[in-house]
């Protein structure tokens, strides 16, 4: 029990505003009041005694400053001591938590920096092995089709060689997603299939094996949903989306990809939902903010969905996190249609 108080004594005296306080108060009490005595009670004297001593009139004057008597004038000086020291270790705090919070952004954005640098050396190497798996399956596309296409290949190796190419034009469009993460690209404004979009790099995620677990459910309206802007920066986000739903899920769980029109104004929505354990209520506000994130160390910098709104913002929409009542996150975006 000693210990404990002991310990919590220790860490209230740890703050600067708990210190500054308390050395203000000491310098109010052990130097102002006798100082200011000393001067008053010395240019006082002076005036009226001639051949003072300085000295000998200067000590007993500072003893004076420490008896009962004057007890209350020390109590004042201490307390206006320990208020500026309060105001003081106010603003050092402040301070404090400034440079502290600097140096934190500081170090994520140097991780981040590298991480940009290990992301485009990876989109080259990326590059390099589609180009060269888009090679290979080249040859092997071709040789299917020319296996197909002679009057002597049995009906059974005919449906091993539909198998063999279903399969190879599934990683010709997984060699194509590798290509375009090392390849330079222009910003292009067109008209742009949500559901497409959806689709795509819903199975493109499956390929790569981030979704392929995962059991996922599907429901479009049957108008057309054609918003206007950047295809690519479309992709980023229902990319990042979706990989933040499978890390929640451990890549295992129902993943619910829902697209419409809005009601009334006629805007396209789109939702994308999970089963996963949800969004902790008391990050639901922080979720957008740059580097705020729940993952562990080195496991994600925060940037992820702070960059998705800033996307989605620069095609005129708005997205929304929110906890599903069934269990689970879900994320809407709302743009305004072509």
């Amino acid at each position: 029990m000693g210990s404990q108080v002991y310990a919590g004594i220790k860490r209230i005296f740890k703050k600067p505003m708990v210190n500054h306080s308390l050395v203000g108060a000491l310098i109010g009490y052990f130097f102002f009041h006798p100082v200011t005595m000393v001067i008053y009670h010395f240019t006082y004297y002076r005036s009226k005694t001639a051949g003072c001593d300085f000295m000998d009139d200067a000590i007993r004057h500072l003893v004076m400053s420490f008896r009962p008597a004057m007890l209350p004038m020390a109590l004042l000086y201490t307390l206006v001591g320990a208020i500026i020291g309060l105001f003081y270790g106010y603003y050092a705090q402040i301070i404090f938590r400034k440079n502290q919070l600097l140096r934190e952004n500081e170090q994520q954005l140097r991780e981040h920096l590298l991480l940009i640098e290990k992301q485009a050396s990876l989109g080259i190497i990326a590059s390099s092995i589609g180009h060269e798996i888009s090679n290979i399956l080249t040859a092997v596309i071709g040789y299917c089709q020319l296996l197909q296409f002679q009057d002597e290949t049995p009906q059974r190796i005919r449906a091993d060689l539909d198998k063999i190419f279903k399969t190879s034009n599934d990683l010709v469009k997984l060699s194509r997603a590798l290509l375009d993460l090392g390849r330079p690209r222009d910003s292009k404004e067109e008209e742009i299939d949500v559901c497409e979009v959806l689709d795509s790099v819903t199975e493109t995620l499956v390929l790569c094996g981030v979704l392929k677990r995962m059991t996922i459910t599907r429901a479009y309206a049957d108008c057309p949903l054609v918003i206007r802007g950047d295809r690519f920066l479309l992709e980023q986000v229902v990319r990042n989306i979706e990989m933040n739903s499978a890390q929640a899920m451990d890549g295992q769980g129902e993943l619910v990809l829902e697209a419409g029109r809005q009601p009334g104004d006629g805007e396209i929505y789109f939702r994308i939902k999970d089963s996963g354990p949800g969004i902790p209520e008391e990050n639901l506000p922080r979720i957008f903010t740059p580097f705020f994130t729940t993952k562990g160390e080195k496991k994600g910098n925060g940037l992820g969905l702070s960059i998705v709104k800033q996307i989605i913002e620069q095609l005129g929409g708005t997205i929304t996190a929110r906890n599903r009542e069934e269990g689970g996150a879900e994320f809407e975006v709302v743009l305004p249609a072509a």
